[in-house]
C-alpha cells in the first residue's frame, strides 16, 4: 500500500483504470457469451440450451403421456378426454408443419410445449389447428399419430382444402428445388385463411413447427395482442397493426455496427471526454487541488474511450436489454411465432397470393405491412425459441441454428410459473 502510496497520481489513474477495465473484460466473458452482436460472443457456448431443455423435457412428459393413454383405451380412445376450444376462442393458433430430413419431426416437441401447462380456461381459448402443408401429408410421421387429432381442434392438408385439380401444380412447387420459396408463403396464406373462415377468433397466430414455447405463452400472447389493440386506439390508430412477434433474434436488435467507429464512438468520447475534464480541472483550481492536470487528462481522454468502445462491444442486447412488455418493433426478425389481427388477414393473404413468386414470406408480410402503413409490434420478454437445425426453406443447418434467442434461455422457470398463473387470473378471474 506504501508503495502505492508512493507513486505519482497520474500511475495510480493509470493502474486503477487498467484494473476496472480488466475487471470489465472478465465480467464480459462470463456473461455476454450468448450475444451474437457482443465481443464476446462465444458459439461453443452460446447455444446452450438451459430453458428450452426444461421445456422439452415438459413436452415429451406430455406427448408420453397422450400416447400411452391413447394405447390404453385402444379402439376407444375417442374418450380420452382432451380440453377443445369453445366455439368462440379469442384465438386461433395452426402449427405449419412440412416433413424434413430430420431423425425426429419437430412437431411433436413443438405442439408438447404449446400445450404442457395450459390451463383449462387457456385451452378452451385457443382454438389449435395443424397444416401438413406436403401434398402428400402421409410422408410425414406425425400425420397418422392416432393420438394428435383428440390433442388438437383440426388436423389439415391440402388434399383437404384445395380441388382434386389444384393439387398437382403446389406438388410440382413443392418439388420444384428453389422454388420451394415461393410455395412458402402460399402455405402461409392458405393457414391465415384456413383460420379465418373456420374460426371467428380476433386474433389468429401462426407458428413453425421448429419452436419451443414458454410457459404461460399464451396467456402472455393473448395479453400482448389486447394490449397492442388498446395501444394503437389510445393513438387514434385503432386497428392500425398487423402482428405481434414473440419470437426476436438478438442479431436483428443489435447496435448499427459491430466494428469500432461505426456506432459514433469518437464524438460520443470526445463530448463526454471533454466535459469530465473541464469538470475536474475546475474542481481541482476550487476544491480539490491534489486532482492533477495529469490525471484529468488520463481519465478523460484514455479512460472514457476506452470504456466508450467496450460499451458499443460489449452488446446492446447483453447491457440494455428490452423491457417487458409489447412496443412497436419495425426491424427485426422472424415470422417463427407471429399473433395476427384478424381484421386484416384477408388483405395480407390476397397479397402473399398474389407475390408468392417474390419468395421469402417475412419479407411480403412486411413489404405489405409497409404499404399499408400498419405497424408491426413485438413482445417481450420472448415467449419462444427457434430450435430447428434444418429448415423448410432451404436455409442451411448453421444460418439456421443461429435464429436464436439468447434471452430465451434464461428465462427463470419458478419465476413464469408465477407470472403465468398471476396472468391467468387477470384474464379470467
Amino acid at each position: 500500500m506504501r508503495y502505492l502510496q508512493s507513486l505519482p497520481a497520474v500511475l495510480r489513474t493509470l493502474l486503477t483504470i487498467t484494473i476496472l477495465f480488466s475487471a470489465c473484460i472478465l465480467y464480459g466473458h462470463g456473461h455476454f457469451y450468448r450475444d451474437p452482436g457482443s465481443v464476446f460472443f462465444d458459439e461453443s457456448r452460446a447455444y446452450g440450451r438451459w430453458y428450452t431443455a426444461f421445456r422439452e423435457n415438459q413436452a415429451a412428459a406430455l406427448i408420453t403421456e397422450v400416447e400411452a393413454q391413447g394405447a390404453l383405451l385402444g379402439e376407444n380412445a375417442d374418450n380420452m378426454g382432451f380440453t377443445k376450444a369453445r366455439y368462440n376462442a379469442s384465438m386461433c393458433a395452426t402449427f405449419l408443419t412440412v416433413r424434413r430430413d430430420v431423425e425426429k419431426q419437430y412437431l411433436e416437441t413443438s405442439l408438447g410445449s404449446f400445450l404442457a401447462g395450459l390451463t383449462q380456461p387457456e385451452r378452451r381459448d385457443v382454438n389449435v389447428q395443424i397444416f401438413f402443408a406436403n401434398t402428400e401429408p402421409t410422408q410425414h410421421t406425425t400425420y397418422n399419430k392416432p393420438w394428435l387429432r383428440h390433442l388438437v381442434d383440426r388436423v389439415y392438408s391440402y388434399t383437404d382444402i384445395l380441388p382434386a385439380e389444384e393439387v398437382p401444380s403446389f406438388h410440382a412447387l413443392e418439388t420444384a428445388g428453389k422454388t420451394v420459396l415461393s410455395k412458402a408463403p402460399l402455405d402461409y396464406a392458405h393457414a391465415l385463411q384456413q383460420c379465418y373462415d373456420t374460426t371467428a377468433s380476433p386474433y389468429i397466430a401462426l407458428f413453425e413447427d421448429d419452436i419451443i414455447a414458454a410457459d404461460g405463452w399464451f396467456a402472455r400472447s393473448l395479453w400482448a395482442a389486447r394490449e397492442t389493440a388498446r395501444h394503437t386506439e389510445q393513438e387514434g390508430k385503432a386497428g392500425k397493426w398487423v402482428y405481434v412477434r414473440t419470437f426476436n433474434q438478438e442479431r436483428s436488435t443489435g447496435w448499427s455496427s459491430k466494428h469500432i467507429g461505426g456506432n459514433h464512438e469518437l464524438p460520443i468520447s470526445l463530448a463526454i471526454g471533454s466535459t469530465l475534464y473541464v469538470i475536474l480541472c475546475l474542481l481541482r483550481s476550487k476544491t480539490h487541488p491534489h486532482v492533477d492536470r495529469a490525471s484529468a487528462f488520463v481519465i478523460s481522454f484514455i479512460a472514457i474511450p476506452a470504456f466508450v468502445v467496450l460499451f458499443f462491444q460489449s452488446g446492446k442486447a447483453s447491457l440494455l436489454p428490452p423491457a417487458p412488455g409489447v412496443r412497436p418493433e419495425s426491424f427485426g426478425c422472424c415470422n417463427q411465432a407471429l399473433v395476427f389481427n384478424r381484421e386484416h388477414i384477408p388483405g395480407l393473404v390476397g397479397y402473399m397470393r398474389q407475390w408468392a413468386e417474390k419468395g421469402v414470406h417475412d419479407m411480403l408480410i412486411r413489404d405489405w405491412a409497409w404499404e399499408q402503413g400498419l405497424q408491426r409490434y413485438s413482445a417481450y420478454p420472448m415467449l419462444a425459441q427457434h430450435v430447428g437445425a434444418r429448415s423448410s426453406i432451404q436455409r442451411s443447418a448453421g444460418e439456421s441454428k443461429k435464429v436464436w434467442s439468447m434471452a430465451f434461455e434464461t428465462l427463470n422457470p419458478r419465476r413464469l410459473a408465477r407470472e403465468h398463473a398471476k396472468t391467468v387470473r387477470s384474464l379470467y378471474g
